[in-house]
């Protein structure tokens, strides 16, 4: 595949990692904030959240410092943004950690009711959903696993 799509697609998977972790920190920093003010713990799904921006920027910065090759991050990304959609769904229809259910509506209208009743959930799951797929494509195209030569930063002397 062109190394300038491979390199478009990187920066569109990562865009959209950003977005997530960016809508979780949101939602997460006042939560945060109110249960370290009151000395009460605060909820696992909160914890969850902190967890998932810090994946994402430890993610980014691995491969930015070659901490890690592209493709090790890439699987775990993948595995990072299932699991928030599909623990976003589990929450919204099992009470998984202290989420709630709707009673006798089915999965697929209760979570559909959920992504177009918030835009910021929308905004989150639409991104974590792209790029897990674009995740994959980057898995099955991005043979370097690396960084290249060429997209090194330059040593100083």
């Amino acid at each position: 595949m062109d190394d300038e799509l491979v390199r478009g697609l990187r920066y569109m998977t990562a865009q959209l990692a950003v977005l997530s972790a960016a809508v979780h920190a949101t939602v997460a920093a006042p939560r945060l904030s109110a249960a370290l003010v009151s000395g009460s713990v605060p909820r696992l799904a909160t914890l969850l959240f902190v967890l998932a921006v810090a994946g994402i920027v430890a993610g980014i910065l691995a491969v930015r410092f070659e901490l890690a090759s592209r493709r090790t991050v890439y699987a775990l990304g993948l595995v990072l943004m299932l699991g928030q959609v599909l623990g976003w769904i589990a929450y919204h229809n099992y009470a998984l950690l202290g989420g709630h259910t709707h009673g006798s509506y089915s999965i697929l209208s209760n979570t559909w009711g959920h992504f177009v009743g918030d835009p910021v959930e929308a905004a989150a799951k639409t991104a974590e959903t792209l790029a897990a797929l674009l995740l994959v494509v980057l898995l099955r195209v991005d043979t370097d696993g690396g960084l290249t030569a060429g997209e090194r930063a330059p040593q100083s002397a």
